[in-house]
């Protein structure tokens, strides 16, 4: 009987329906396009919006991040980032630090972030290469080195007064400290005539750092890193010789081994020029002009020194890896931030504006390595 068939079965295929498309939230379309124009508010608009889904809180961290990243001055994407909390731990402490600069709330005590540099590798993996013109640079003051060697002496310096590297006091640590995070050769005098840092072009290249900065228990570490960052071979020249001298150099250098370039060179130039071609190794004269030929345009002097303070500010935080001390160091010492105060929201905001170094460390503070390092350091 047709009752007593056996049943028939059915093909997978034939079960298989198409999930009905989920519904577009309006509002977050309408925010979404907003953020797509860069209207101001609108990437923490989007991020509040997303946060109130417990299942897209990191999406929110993802947004606000990239809001941070873009403009480190951004307060109001710091405020959201501080606020997700447990959601985002790492990114919420950095923002609550980088507050604090602000004059809002307390900067963690972050003795843990001292070691964040371990887990870095070479600060090339964080950082990059330098520039080919600061690689240029280099080779230029190790090649020449004989026209722009000076004498200790010159500087009112003793040598009983270097800081040995394992020396059992704050600058004999900080200094073993930094060294072991970038390398380097320099050496460190504790000048008693000095205030701040100054920079002999000595070989090695020495550091004189004034002893009232080793009373600095809180931003001593920074300073010292980034004092000895400014010391490396590809930005010692530029710290060391004032602008006019510096001018003079670039054309020279590039008189002498950068592509033709309509235009006549000036008189003192070209002689400095010559005693390149003279001085310079014939291979490290091959690298320079390798170097100087993936250079668009030769920077100014100005433009040279800004990037060689951006650059040391962000090798410094790979040796003090606390937002907070780091800004603070740099208010100490960076000339771009002479005569800012930062303990308010308009003061840290035209600061911020002001420096690139500042703006460098920030972006560091916010970048994914060093807030995966930080996440690793509190578990």
């Amino acid at each position: 009987a047709e009752d007593d068939a056996a049943p028939t079965r059915s093909r997978p295929i034939d079960r298989w329906f198409a999930a009905p498309a989920p519904e577009r939230d309006p509002e977050e379309q309408r925010l979404r396009a907003a953020h797509a124009q860069d209207e101001p508010g609108a990437a923490i608009a989007l991020a509040r919006h997303l946060a109130a889904d417990p299942g897209r809180q990191g999406e929110a961290t993802h947004v606000l991040l990239e809001a941070a990243r873009r403009d480190p001055c951004d307060l109001d994407a710091l405020r959201a980032l501080r606020d997700l909390g447990d959601t985002a731990r790492a990114a919420a402490h950095t923002a609550r630090d980088l507050l604090a600069l602000a004059g809002e709330g307390e900067a963690s005590a972050g003795e843990a972030l001292d070691q964040w540099s371990r887990s870095v590798g070479r600060p090339e993996q964080v950082l990059g290469l330098p520039s080919p013109f600061q690689q240029a640079l280099a080779r230029l003051w190790s090649g020449a080195l004989p026209l722009f060697r000076r004498s200790l002496r010159d500087y009112g310096v003793l040598g009983t007064h270097r800081v040995a590297r394992l020396a059992n006091r704050p600058f004999g640590r900080d200094l073993g400290h930094a060294l072991a995070v970038f390398g380097g050769d320099t050496v460190l005098y504790a000048a008693p005539q000095e205030e701040s840092f100054r920079w002999a072009p000595t070989r090695p290249v020495a550091v004189l750092a004034g002893e009232i900065i080793e009373a600095d228990g809180r931003s001593r570490r920074y300073r010292v890193a980034r004092a000895l960052a400014l010391a490396a071979p590809a930005h010692v020249l530029l710290v060391t010789r004032p602008p006019g001298e510096l001018r003079v150099l670039f054309e020279a250098l590039f008189a002498a081994f950068g592509p033709v370039r309509d235009g006549e060179v000036a008189s003192d130039a070209a002689r400095f020029a010559a005693d390149l071609w003279r001085t310079v190794p014939s291979r490290d004269q091959a690298e320079i002009r390798r170097l100087l030929a993936e250079v668009d345009e030769p920077p100014t002097p100005e433009q040279a020194i800004e990037a060689a303070h951006v650059r040391a500010a962000r090798l410094a935080f790979l040796a003090d890896g606390h937002p907070f001390r780091a800004a603070r160091g740099l208010l100490a010492d960076d000339p771009s931030l002479a005569g800012h105060e930062i303990g308010t929201p308009e003061g840290f905001r035209a600061a911020c504006e002001a420096s690139a170094p500042l703006r460098g460390v920030l972006a560091l503070a916010l970048s994914a390595p060093y807030l995966g390092a930080r996440a690793k350091l509190a578990e």
